[in-house]
């Protein structure tokens, strides 16, 4: 771990580009209630049942030494979302 670490300690190079990529799904919720009117002073009050509402498929690549990231939400998780949004990113940074 302390190796990986070490690399975003590195000076930052142009001619270099540190990239990292990740992909996640998250799962879209909604109340299923009206919440509760709260009280000044009284902390919230929050219901624990949900309505599954669908999915959605987070992409995310980043240049941490270069100090930007770009994130699409797309609607499904196949081969060609991943494709295309690799393909889109590098090139915006060549």
């Amino acid at each position: 771990m302390a190796d990986v670490l070490s690399v975003y300690q590195r000076d930052f190079a142009a001619d270099t580009i540190l990239v990292g990529m990740d992909e996640t799904s998250k799962q879209q919720t909604k109340e299923t209630r009206t919440p509760l009117v709260v009280r000044s002073g009284q902390p919230a009050i929050d219901d624990f049942e949900y309505e599954r509402n669908g999915t959605a498929n987070l992409l995310m690549v980043c240049a941490p030494l270069a100090g930007w990231r770009q994130v699409k939400v797309t609607d499904r998780r196949t081969r060609q979302d991943f494709t295309e949004f690799i393909t889109a990113s590098f090139i915006r940074t060549h």
